[in-house]
């Protein structure tokens, strides 16, 4: 196991318990107590934990949402890199596409400077600033900053969306349960990719397969929504039949 990977545990851990005996969490991680040790010194680095008295707690100056969104960001990026690499190939010259501001559609930017006259309508401000660094023309839609994900939110945000038709949506999820709906934990975000599904021709779905069979509160759209999910392993059957009884 990878130390960025231990540090997810670690973290995972300590924000369920708060705080733990360093001896029980070198069990837990299967590490010998130095190699806890070197770990836990780093993360203290980092303001994201402190030691005392043989116990690790979680810091109390740490930004949880911030932390996470980014560790998220670090995860399964090359699952995300092989979905963004077979979305692009849904886009064609001169099309306009809307980019919802998840780090799993980030990916596709990289991907974007080989397409001629593409216009380019997002809420990401990390998208849009990254696009006018490869002289890509994009709209950005503005709005209310969402906490840590660098993503606008808001009626100013939809205002934007309102005003431009795409040829394709592409968008991702916190999850997609086992009965077919796309899910997600934040409402104004879930509020801004259902504007934008009201504005594009195509929508895709680009779900990587750790959120398969994952629910959160607030549904996004079903599976008979969408017309395409891409994701880095075989769907299961159930995304399967959806579209196969769609189809008929």
């Amino acid at each position: 196991m990878s130390f960025h990977d231990r540090e997810e545990k670690i973290m995972s851990i300590l924000r369920e318990k708060n705080s733990i005996r360093c001896s029980e969490l070198a069990k837990l991680l299967y590490v010998s107590v130095s190699t806890l040790r070197r770990d836990l010194e780093k993360l203290e680095a980092k303001n994201l934990i402190v030691k005392e008295h043989g116990v690790c707690k979680i810091s109390g100056n740490i930004r949880d949402g911030k932390y996470y969104y980014q560790l998220r960001e670090r995860q399964e990026n090359i699952a995300k890199n092989k979905i963004a690499k077979a979305a692009v190939e849904l886009i064609k010259d001169g099309d306009v596409i809307m980019l919802e501001g998840s780090s799993t559609t980030f990916n596709m930017v990289q991907f974007l400077d080989r397409f001629e006259d593409l216009l380019v309508v997002s809420n990401s401000a990390k998208v849009s600033l990254s696009l006018g660094n490869m002289n890509i023309k994009n709209i950005s839609t503005g709005g209310k900053m969402s906490d840590n994900t660098f993503s606008f939110v808001g009626q100013e945000a939809i205002n934007t969306i309102k005003n431009y038709n795409a040829d394709i949506l592409f968008f991702s999820s916190m999850g997609l349960s086992e009965d077919g709906y796309f899910t997600d934990s934040n409402k104004e975000e879930n509020d801004i990719t259902k504007e934008m599904m009201k504005y594009a021709t195509k929508k895709v779905a680009l779900i990587d397969s750790s959120k398969i069979g994952k629910k959160y509160v607030y549904n996004l759209c079903h599976l008979t929504d969408v017309d395409e999910v891409i994701c880095e392993e075989e769907l299961p059957d159930y995304i399967k039949k959806c579209f196969w009884e769609k189809s008929k």
